[in-house]
C-alpha cells in the first residue's frame, strides 16, 4: 500500500514538472520577439564549426559567411509566411529591403556571439537616416529642375557649369545626392553657353520622381579640349541636359 502511495506521488510529481516545463517553454517562446525568432531561425542554419568561423571572423571571410547564410535566411526565412512578422517588424522600423533586414539580423548574430551590444536602433538608423537625407536631397534637386524647366524657354541662352575631374580630364555633373555641395572654380571648373533647341520630362519609374532635360546647341566652352560627360564638344553639336543633376549659372 505505502509502495502504491509512493509511485503515485512520484508519478504526480513527474506529471507537474513535465508540464511546469512545458508551459515554462510555452511561456518562453511567446515571449521571444519576431526579431528574437528570426535570429533563432538564423542562428540554426549554421553547424558548430561554421558558428565558431563565424563569431571568428573578420573583414571578407565574415563577409562571405555573411552572404552565404544571408541567402539562406532570405529564401528560407524572410520568403516564408513565417518571416512575414519579422518584415513587417522592420517595415513599423521604415525598414522594407530585405538584403538589409538579412545584414542586420547577421550582424546581430555576430555581435550577439561575441558577447556585444546588438544596438538594434543604431544598425536600424544607419540605414534609415542616410535614405532620409537621400530623399530629401532629390526633392530639393526636383524642385530645382521644375524651376529651371519652367523659367526657360526654347530659344534661351544658359550658361552650364560642371566641376572637372584633373585625374580623368573630364567634366561631369556635380555630386549625387545626398553630398551635393559643390563651388566653382574659375580657371579649373568648365562653362558651357548653348542656346536651348527643346525641352521634355518623363517618369522615372524606378524612383519614382519627373526628370526634366534641355536640349541645348552650344556655342561656347571655356576649354574646347575638355571632354564633357566623356565625350568631346564643338560647336553647334546638340547635348542633351539633365535639370536633376545641372547646376545653370547666370554669368559667362
Amino acid at each position: 500500500m505505502i509502495t502504491n502511495r509512493i509511485f503515485f506521488f512520484i508519478t504526480l510529481l513527474s506529471i507537474i514538472i513535465i508540464s511546469y516545463s512545458c508551459k515554462q517553454k510555452t511561456d518562453f517562446e511567446t515571449e521571444l520577439t519576431e526579431f528574437d525568432k528570426g535570429l533563432v531561425f538564423i542562428e540554426k542554419q549554421f553547424n558548430k564549426e561554421r558558428l565558431n568561423n563565424f563569431k571568428n571572423a573578420r573583414g571578407i571571410t565574415e563577409q562571405s559567411i555573411k552572404e552565404n547564410e544571408g541567402n539562406v535566411f532570405i529564401n528560407e526565412y524572410l520568403n516564408s509566411p513565417k518571416g512575414q512578422k519579422l518584415i513587417d517588424f522592420f517595415i513599423s522600423k521604415e525598414v522594407s529591403d530585405k538584403k538589409d533586414i538579412r545584414d542586420i539580423m547577421l550582424t546581430s548574430l555576430f555581435r550577439k556571439l561575441n558577447s556585444d551590444h546588438i544596438n538594434l536602433d543604431e544598425q536600424i538608423d544607419a540605414r534609415v537616416v542616410p535614405r532620409k537625407q537621400i530623399e530629401v536631397c532629390e526633392n530639393k534637386q526636383k524642385i530645382k529642375a521644375q524651376n529651371y524647366y519652367t523659367s526657360f524657354y526654347i530659344g534661351d541662352t544658359i550658361t552650364v557649369i560642371y566641376p572637372v575631374n584633373e585625374k580623368f580630364q573630364n567634366a561631369g555633373y556635380p555630386p549625387e545626392c545626398p553630398t551635393i555641395d559643390w563651388t566653382f572654380k574659375e580657371g579649373k571648373d568648365l562653362k558651357l553657353k548653348s542656346v536651348i533647341v527643346d525641352k521634355y520630362h518623363w517618369i522615372d519609374s524606378m524612383r519614382q520622381p519627373v526628370r526634366y532635360y534641355f536640349k541645348m546647341r552650344v556655342l561656347e566652352i571655356s576649354n574646347w579640349k575638355m571632354p564633357v560627360l566623356g565625350n568631346r564638344v564643338e560647336k553647334n553639336d546638340i547635348l542633351e541636359l539633365d535639370l536633376n543633376n545641372a547646376i545653370i549659372d547666370s554669368v559667362w
